[in-house]
């Protein structure tokens, strides 16, 4: 308290080094002193205003502040870092979702392409599809012919596609490929983190998809009469 009111108390220090977290909110505006020194400089002989709490998985935050809760005095408010950062992780899930759905939309494309493929190979092969019937193959048979086959894309179509999207995570993680604005973004580069729950569940709706699509065409094929497709040959 002075003669014109209350006064912010100062004191001078040696900066000693610079960290970087790579959080820029958290970097722009953060200094790290000893805890004894920020104690006297506020007034807080010891006490602490504000504890952090460092945890080894950070996913179990919202756990280990329930546990918290429960042992503390009802005054402490108690609050983790996805609370903290709600908006942003609520806009990322939206983003998430998004993403699947366009993926999903992209993978029904390339089924279609697939369906195309095997209607024309039907088309084409009609002839040794007659053939095949007439020697004694089943429709069962061809039609597993054609389901295998349009599965085989699928499955070495998905195998690529999984091979070459884990090596772009690798790549833009080591290298930082995808630079994005700090001061906006708080992070300098786009991070990638394989999940492999949803690999699974994207792998597996992708080989659904592959193979929902080749029911068609193998149906198809299965139908075709012999007579017909031996008539003028």
């Amino acid at each position: 308290m002075g003669p014109t009111g209350l006064l912010p108390r100062r004191k001078t220090f040696e900066v000693a080094g610079i960290f970087n977290t790579g959080l820029y909110e958290f970097d722009n505006a953060t200094a790290l002193i000893a805890i004894g020194v920020a104690q006297k400089l506020f007034g807080l002989e010891g006490r602490a205003s504000y504890i952090q709490v460092k945890l080894a998985d950070i996913f179990a935050a919202p756990a280990i502040g329930e546990r918290i809760k429960a042992v503390l005095p009802p005054v402490v408010y108690i609050t983790t870092w996805m609370e903290l950062n709600k908006s942003l992780f609520s806009a990322l899930k939206l983003e998430k979702n998004i993403m699947f759905l366009t993926i999903t939309l992209i993978v029904i494309v390339a089924a279609l392409n697939i369906i195309a493929t095997l209607i024309l190979m039907v088309m084409e092969k009609t002839r040794d599809i007659g053939i095949l019937m007439a020697i004694g193959a089943t429709p069962q048979m061809v039609n597993r012919i054609f389901f295998f086959q349009g599965a085989l894309i699928g499955v070495i179509g998905t195998g690529l596609g999984v091979a070459l999207g884990l090596g772009w995570c690798g790549l833009a993680n080591a290298f930082e490929l995808i630079k994005i604005p700090v001061d906006i973004y708080q992070i300098s580069h786009v991070p990638f983190r394989m999940r492999p729950f949803d690999l699974a569940v994207i792998v597996g709706v992708t080989l659904l998809i592959t193979f929902v699509s080749t029911l068609f065409p193998a149906r198809r094929a299965a139908k075709i009469d012999p007579v017909v497709a031996l008539k003028y040959e």
